[in-house]
């Protein structure tokens, strides 16, 4: 049986499934820094109590196996998860991110697993008194193509709304062709099967004050974390293969893993020249690039350099 790190201190069959991370460790280091750069380092007097690394056989299997089958391993990322009262039950009982407990109400993106590059956010859905302990999930995600999605019902919807969306079964799915969702703002990331993410670290927190809630603070919520910030160093320390080494040279305009989607730049012509550099820098055949404009995908070609952009409509991109 190949263990999912080095680190893992037992074969994760049998309970109790954490082991605390050692505090002097390149491994707790390595997660303090992860935690500190995505906004940790902005939350007031934040103080790391104990890490504990979930080492669940059972849960971690079904987790690999989903994210193997998938390209670029996966597109895995770090991110962070906050629950007001489950830890227990996903961690120490072994349960996991069951989706069928997650809320038929007011899930903006759809029925699914919430995850934030940024604390923060995550932060904001645990309650608890000023100075008292939380705990925070810091988990393995396979992103693999993230689709962009709307709310699945508008601003100032009642509860007898929100739970008649919910219970729609395309409201329980990733975008079509994806599997998993974010919104325009891409503060957070959505997935809708328990096994696509597997609760890595369980973090117990204290700081001095409240956070705000960001989606009551617009300065706030622009200021956060988004998906493409997240640093890859984290994975290297763990001893994790990154799904993040790129295949292709930076773009001016961001990188993409190597992977069969394309990326998504606004549809103008300086990202579109852009475009082409990349891929030519790359000696990558060219002969489709979905364009992102205003949130929509329109059909049409155009041609760069001698290169044809045939427009697809394609909803999914990768980080």
């Amino acid at each position: 049986m190949a263990k999912p790190s080095s680190l893992w201190e037992g074969d994760g069959k049998t309970k109790p499934y954490l082991d605390e991370v050692k505090p002097d460790s390149k491994e707790w280091k390595g997660i303090e820094d992860h935690l500190w750069h995505l906004g940790g380092s902005e939350v007031q007097g934040l103080e790391i109590l104990k890490i504990e690394r979930n080492e669940n056989w059972h849960l971690f299997s079904q987790y690999r196996s989903y994210r193997n089958g998938l390209d670029d391993e996966g597109n895995e990322k770090y991110l962070f998860h906050g629950s007001p009262s489950a830890t227990h039950e996903i961690m120490d009982e072994g349960k996991g991110l069951d989706t069928a407990y997650a809320s038929q109400e007011f899930n903006v993106y759809g029925v699914g697993n919430y995850f934030a590059p940024d604390l923060r956010l995550s932060l904001s859905f645990i309650r608890a008194q000023p100075g008292q302990a939380r705990e925070i999930l810091l988990c393995r995600v396979a992103c693999g193509r993230v689709g962009e999605r709307d709310r699945v019902a508008p601003q100032g919807a009642s509860r007898q709304q929100w739970r008649g969306a919910l219970i729609l079964t395309q409201n329980e799915l990733a975008p079509e062709g994806c599997q998993s969702a974010t919104s325009r703002h891409r503060k957070e990331l959505v997935v809708y099967k328990q096994n696509h993410a597997y609760p890595a670290y369980r973090i117990t927190l204290r700081y001095t004050d409240d956070p705000r809630d960001p989606y009551e603070s617009p300065s706030l919520f622009n200021e956060l974390r988004v998906l493409e910030d997240i640093p890859a160093a984290l994975e290297k320390i763990l001893g994790l293969p990154s799904a993040k080494q790129l295949k292709h040279p930076k773009a001016a305009f961001g990188s993409w893993p190597g992977c069969k989607a394309k990326p998504k730049p606004d549809s103008n012509s300086a990202d579109l020249a852009a475009v082409a550099v990349f891929f030519a820098a790359a000696k990558a055949p060219i002969n489709e690039i979905h364009i992102k404009q205003r949130g929509q995908l329109s059909r049409r070609s155009s041609t760069i350099a001698g290169i044809k952009f045939d427009d697809l409509h394609k909803q999914c991109f990768f980080w």
